[in-house]
């Protein structure tokens, strides 16, 4: 029996846990509680019991579980390349080569993006790339909530595992901590993480989330020099979907492709109206947003239909709105020069009417249905030039007459 607390943004702690064996009665014992996440939020909680006393018991048999138990958190992490990498951009393949530099130098790294990129999605990913990842340790911490305390017992946790390894063991970094926008991280704690790193015998190895690039960090938080450096060892950065248009129609058939596979639908099709209404938005809310309206789109009866078409009405109204007004803005844009185009209209009809009336001034401002004097100002104004040059007269055509007459 285990209470969760309350804030549940700590993702690793101790606490204590009432176990009832078979006709024995309750046992109060510490527990290590872990949080399991995926994209849709907690998927669940692993308790392992701590035992105190390791006295009369099976020592192999702790060590196994143990074992089982860094499987199962390893087999929990993202096993595909996120869609926050997916592209055919000349960035995509940016990100792509800084991937595997991080994954096969398990090297610290920071990674970067506006709310909603899957930055710390990707930072599981590559953790699960690195060689012999079963055997490592990933802590994740929520800077948000996080103080000098609670860097204190994580960083104690992990020096008992560090303590743990054989001696003869060749891994470079044991445990790994995720700092999850590690802008807000405090200060005290800050400086309490850098001490410890600091020490000579330290196998910590550091990722972390952040709103700004690393090498930008310092411009916003008051870290000691040397954490600062860490978090610039490898930058990798998200910019916003609206300036990656080229990649998006390969983002959102992706989302899709999971999507339908989650929910356990056949995939329906993108028309190239939807494609086309895809890149008319912004995406302020990045893949997050574009998530939220492919689930939308599963709550749909039509999904469930084989043959399906995810169409341009199937978003969500304020992003049909958004759209509609993209495509708004760039139609006042194409007519800002307004006295140009009415310009070029009125010389057109200027010139048809000249044509039709083999440049007779009177009749040509009759049929556009304006004075002769206003003609020739505007014909001046407009530039128009007449085959014979200037005329400063004109001979009136004599009425014609019947042979009677």
């Amino acid at each position: 029996l285990a209470i969760l607390p309350e804030n549940q943004s700590f993702t690793d702690f101790v606490q204590l846990v009432f176990l009832a064996p078979e006709n024995r009665p309750l046992e109060k014992r510490p527990a290590r509680v872990q949080k399991l996440d995926d994209l849709k939020g907690t998927s669940g909680w692993i308790v392992t019991v701590l035992d105190s006393d390791m006295s009369g018991r099976d020592e192999s048999t702790s060590k196994n579980l143990i074992a089982q138990l860094a499987q199962l958190i390893h087999e929990s992490l993202p096993a595909k390349l996120p869609a926050s990498a997916i592209g055919t951009s000349l960035f995509a393949q940016r990100v792509k080569r800084q991937i595997e530099i991080a994954s096969l130098g398990q090297t610290d790294f920071t990674i970067s993006g506006p709310v909603g990129s899957d930055c710390e999605l990707l930072a599981k990913f590559i953790f699960r790339q690195f060689p012999h990842s079963n055997r490592l340790t990933l802590t994740p911490i929520n800077c948000v909530v996080a103080d000098q305390v609670s860097i204190q017992e994580t960083i104690r946790r992990l020096s008992r595992n560090q303590a743990a390894v054989a001696a003869g063991d060749n891994l470079r970094r044991v445990n790994w901590l995720l700092l999850v926008d590690v802008g807000r991280l405090e200060p005290a704690a800050a400086m309490e993480l850098n001490g410890f790193l600091e020490l000579p015998k330290n196998r910590i190895g550091l990722m972390a989330t952040s709103s700004v690039p690393g090498e930008q960090l310092a411009a916003q938080c008051s870290f000691p020099t040397s954490l600062l450096a860490l978090f610039s060892a490898v930058s990798i950065t998200f910019p916003a979907l609206t300036d990656r248009r080229d990649d998006l129609p390969l983002i959102f058939r992706y989302l899709l492709e999971e999507a339908a596979a989650n929910n356990r639908r056949a995939l329906p099709s993108v028309p190239a109206g939807t494609i086309e209404a895809i890149l008319e938005y912004t995406w302020p809310g990045n893949l997050a947003e574009i998530r939220e309206s492919i689930e939308r789109f599963f709550t749909l009866e039509k999904s469930e239909v084989v043959g399906a078409a995810f169409q341009p009405e199937d978003f969500p109204e304020r992003i049909r709105l958004g759209i509609k007004h993209g495509r708004l803005g760039r139609a006042d844009v194409e007519s800002i020069d307004l006295e140009a185009r009415l310009a070029a209209i009125e010389r057109e009809f200027i010139e048809r009417a000249l044509f039709r009336a083999k440049y007779n001034r009177s009749k040509a401002a009759k049929d556009l249905g304006i004075s002769r004097t206003k003609l020739l100002r505007r014909c001046e104004q407009l530039s128009i030039q007449f085959p014979d040059g200037p005329i400063d007269f004109e001979i009136a055509e004599l009425p014609e007459f019947d042979e009677a007459d």
